[in-house]
């Protein structure tokens, strides 16, 4: 957080970039401009993107991590979140 109490922007935070499924502000911008199913495909690709990101980071992890407890949540983090990313998989297959 940043002092005031305002949350940081997650572009901002120590460890969190681009690469780990961060969606870019043009990325969201290009998203506001389309409609239809060109909307939905990439939003469906962003979030696999996006969901993808987290799984990486919650397998760096319980490889590197020291608390129990993270770990055990980041295990959770890698089920649930393959499940979605297989979601919308489906839906991106029939779209």
């Amino acid at each position: 957080m940043r002092s005031g109490g305002k949350p940081e922007a997650m572009g901002d935070m120590p460890g969190m970039d681009m690469g780990d499924g961060m969606m870019s502000d043009k990325d969201m911008k290009g998203l506001t401009s389309m409609k239809g199913a060109e909307f939905d495909k990439m939003f469906a690709q962003m979030m696999i993107e996006h969901h993808n990101g987290a799984i990486n980071m919650a397998k760096d992890e319980q490889k590197n991590g020291q608390n129990a407890d993270a770990k055990k949540m980041a295990g959770d983090i890698v089920t649930g979140q393959s499940a979605e990313v297989k979601q919308l998989q489906s839906i991106l297959d029939r779209l």
